[in-house]
């Protein structure tokens, strides 16, 4: 499966969910999805697999929106339960769900 198809499939899934999803379009120092639910949010780095490359920029990403305060992962196709669930009880923790 080609990253953009993963991406657009987990996209239509989380905006079922109740999530406000934005994509970006790769613009170095951006995740490629920001999900946010009421006062909370996310980022996540979608890879089209557990085996794709990470660049040390969206590695720094991730940690940078961590420091913040927010839910950040890589997601991809067989981690996606465990990202997803990880995000909810993030939410939950925070009081919003």
């Amino acid at each position: 499966m080609l990253e953009r198809d993963y991406q657009k499939r987990l996209v239509k899934f989380l905006r079922a969910e109740g999530y406000l999803v934005d994509k970006f379009d790769g613009t170095i120092g951006h995740p490629d999805l920001l999900i946010r639910k009421g006062p909370y949010w996310a980022a996540l780095e979608v890879k089209r697999n557990a085996n794709a490359k990470m660049r040390p920029s969206q590695l720094k990403t991730i940690e940078r929106f961590r420091d913040m305060g927010a839910y950040a992962a890589v997601i991809y196709p067989e981690n996606e339960a465990a990202v997803l669930e990880d995000m909810r009880l993030h939410f939950i923790g925070d009081g919003l769900l």
